[in-house]
Parts: C-alpha cells; structure tokens; sequence
C-alpha cells in the first residue's frame, strides 16, 4: 500500500502543479464583468480545495484519518460547488450575494442530483460518499472504527486519543487520500473546462484522473 500511496502523493504535486502553472492564465483570460464573476467565485472555491488537500495530506501523514475525513467533506461540498456553479452566472451571483449565516445557497442532495442527473451510478455513490463522511464529521457511532480511535475485541475495548496503526486505518487513509485526489482533480477540470486551455492540458487531467484510478484499484 506505501507504494500506491507514494503514487497518489505524486498524483497531487503534479496537479497542484498544474494549478500553480495554468490558473493564473486562466484568471487574466476573463473579460467583462459577467466573466470575471463566475472566474472570481470558481478561483476562490478552488483555492480552498487546494489548501483543503494540503490539510488532508498533512493530517494523514500523522495518522489522523477521522479528522482528514471531516475536511474531505468539505473538499466535497466546495467541488460540488465548483461543479454545480459551472459557467452559470445567475449561479455565481447567487454564491457573492448569499447572506444567510445557518444556511447554504444550495443543498448537497439538490447538486448532486442535478450534476449527476445523467449518470444514475455516480449520482448514487456521490450520496453515500456524502453520507459516509457526514457520520464521521457528526461523531455518529454508524462510522464506527472509520470516525473513532477505538478497537474492539473479544477481550478488551482499546480507546485512543490519537492515530492506531493497523489494518483499517492503513486502509481508511488510502481511500480518503484517494477520494481527495480524485475531488481534487475534478475540481481543477471543472474550472478548466470554463477556459480556452487546450486538448492537451485537459488530456493531462483525464491521465492523472486515470493513474489514480489504477492506484487505488491495485
């Protein structure tokens, strides 16, 4: 699993990479005010992706993967925004302009049905994998091991303040680095597609897209 893991690591330097190298190009490419409102609001969703991945990669590396989960959903919910938001500029007002402090402009389920409204498969894993992370960001006792440092055997109950090195969190921070990843990399594409950026800078997305697939299958 180390070496997968070193993989996914490699897959997200060169996306942020990427970002570090195109989305400056992508800002000054915008003209009018129409334009640079929905550049301004997909920019600054996605900056916070991108720290939100460099929390996450942190998190992990210490062996904090409950904790990595709870900012995963957020990394979720702000590309859901970046995706739902899309080149609609009434949209884009609306995320400026909102007001309500207990609310957000749109709910989760509502943008997931209508980004996914075409692929039933994918709508269907996006709101487990909302659900799943949701219990563990709650504390609900459903996420079990993956939301709480505890292990429970025949014998004994064992209760942790922080990381437990074994097979389920080695695996659970595997799937939730992957799952960054991969949040990461469609929130990049989405920004991307709004832009004139060539084939070829879109063929590399759809690549690192595919390495982590492999990654995470092997």
């Amino acid at each position: 699993m180390t070496e997968q893991l070193n993989e996914l690591l490699e897959i997200s330097q060169i996306a942020r990479k990427y970002c570090n190298d195109h989305l400056c190009s992508i800002s000054n490419s915008s003209e009018g005010p129409t334009a640079n409102k929905i550049y301004a609001v997909q920019l600054m969703i996605l900056s916070r992706i991108i720290s939100s991945q460099a929390a996450i990669e942190i998190l992990l590396e210490h062996g904090l993967h409950a904790e990595a989960a709870i900012i995963a959903l957020s990394q979720f919910e702000l590309r859901l925004d970046i995706l739902y938001i899309g080149d609609k500029v009434e949209r884009a007002t609306k995320w400026l302009e909102h007001n309500s402090e207990t609310r957000q402009p749109w709910t989760v389920k509502s943008k997931i049905e209508e980004v996914y409204v075409h692929d039933p498969t994918m709508k269907e894993s996006q709101l487990n994998t909302f659900r799943v992370l949701s219990q563990v960001k709650h504390g609900n006792p459903v996420a079990g091991f993956s939301g709480f440092y505890v292990r429970i055997d025949d014998q004994r109950i064992t209760i942790a303040t922080g990381p437990i090195d074994d097979t389920h969190s080695r695996l659970y921070t595997f799937l939730i680095y992957g799952l960054s990843i991969f949040q990461f990399l469609e929130a990049v594409e989405g920004c991307a597609v709004l832009t004139s950026i060539d084939n070829k800078l879109h063929e590399e997305l759809s690549q690192l897209k595919l390495r982590a697939s492999k990654a995470l299958a092997r």
